[in-house]
């Protein structure tokens, strides 16, 4: 098949690396597949992504920053839809040259910009659907938290409405990453979505880990508390932060790292002067690919991965840290939540301070009945969880739709 992604920006986050290794096991299945985005960080792309076939629009539609992503749409919204009208002349086009069999849309605005084309099947590979502001309807993601001033709250409503006229009259076929999503999809739109769970790529387990590189960072012998993830509104590190004060009063060696960077990273810091941690929180920053091995690392030494999220509509990292036999402890918001607790291969929480800190005392105090349950985890999820499983998954399904 001649496959064609859409994404409007390739970059560092968990969607985009579901995006690239998409890309990138689908062709190693023997498909032609083309990448089109309007914004590629060529630095924080790995080495093996590095020869698929991008196609980079000239129309930007994305600006820096964002409370809850790290890019987000231009503020001028007459001008953001007429570029996404040149983008969809651009993209018929593309799909005429490369003679398209099936075109791939994921993040928001790309899963408008194809839609009511039927000649040949679009599908939208959603990861969450997302308000412009902030939405009345909790079924969306919020590209912004804080309460919308009166215009904002206008321009949401009629945005929500031509949403769901869009994606309910105009988008044929939707995929999801979680049963969360799916519920999700059909509150909005009426419609039905199919479920494929993304995984884990090789890269992190692929090469020999050197413990000796955390030498620096001085962890604990006793407990080691890790968070990866962007410090953004919906990650919830500032909650884990103030956990994380009470667990050190029982536990007093204990340490937190947090791996990441992003807009929040000052109230952050803030946090960790204000409660006197500086001693006991570890900031690595954010671990590009060249610091896989010590991603890897951190991995394999933690005691428990934590993932307090807010919104959250799947979870890689969680099962990154069972790939290395780390317990992972996750919000019941998050998508992979239900999947965790139904294999009990984790442990999920209520996103309260109390049975936050319950969780954390149970896995310090079960580390036999915890290190049983991670390695059930780690099991499934090299055997089901892979990227390499997920494309043929949609390939399979992919061909049905032809």
């Amino acid at each position: 098949m001649n496959i064609l992604i859409l994404n409007p920006n390739i970059t560092t986050g968990g969607a985009q690396r579901t995006v690239l290794n998409l890309a990138y096991y689908l062709e190693r299945l023997g498909n032609e597949v083309w990448l089109f985005t309007t914004l590629i960080d060529q630095k924080t792309i790995p080495e093996k992504f590095k020869n698929l076939k991008f196609i980079e629009s000239k129309h930007k539609i994305l600006k820096a920053g964002g409370q809850t992503t790290q890019y987000q749409n231009i503020d001028n919204l007459f001008l953001l839809l007429i570029r996404l009208f040149k983008i969809r002349f651009e993209l018929i086009k593309i799909i005429d040259q490369k003679k398209i069999d099936v075109v791939i849309v994921h993040q928001q605005p790309f899963n408008w910009v194809l839609a009511f084309y039927f000649k040949c099947p679009v599908i939208w590979n959603c990861f969450e659907p997302v308000a412009l502001w902030r939405p009345k309807d909790s079924n969306y993601f919020p590209l912004r938290v804080k309460k919308n001033n009166f215009i904002q709250d206008i321009l949401e409503r009629v945005y929500e409405w031509i949403d769901k006229k869009i994606i309910r009259y105009g988008i044929k076929y939707i995929f999801v990453l979680s049963e969360q999503t799916e519920n999700q999809i059909y509150n909005l739109y009426k419609k039905r979505a199919i479920v494929f769970h993304p995984g884990i790529g090789p890269d992190l387990l692929s090469q020999k880990i050197n413990l000796k590189a955390l030498k620096k960072y001085n962890l604990s012998s006793d407990f080691n508390i890790l968070q990866v993830g962007q410090f953004t509104y919906e990650k919830n590190q500032l909650l884990t932060i103030d956990v994380f004060k009470k667990i050190q009063q029982k536990i007093p060696k204990a340490k937190l790292i947090l791996i990441g960077n992003g807009p929040l990273r000052e109230k952050i810091e803030e946090k960790i002067r204000n409660l006197k941690l500086q001693e006991s929180v570890i900031l690595t920053g954010r671990l590009l690919p060249l610091n896989s091995l010590l991603l890897a690392a951190f991995y394999q030494k933690a005691d428990v991965l934590v993932f307090p999220s807010l919104i959250q509509s799947w979870g890689l990292v969680p099962f990154e840290a069972l790939a290395f036999g780390t317990i992972p402890l996750v919000s019941e918001k998050c998508g992979a939540a239900e999947l965790i607790e139904k294999e009990k291969i984790g442990l999920v929480m209520k996103l309260s301070h109390d049975d936050y800190y319950r969780k954390l005392i149970y896995i310090y105090g079960h580390k036999g009945k915890i290190k049983e349950m991670a390695e059930k985890g780690k099991k499934y999820t090299l055997a089901k969880l892979t990227y390499k499983v997920y494309a043929r998954k949609i390939q399979e399904q992919l061909w049905k739709l032809r």
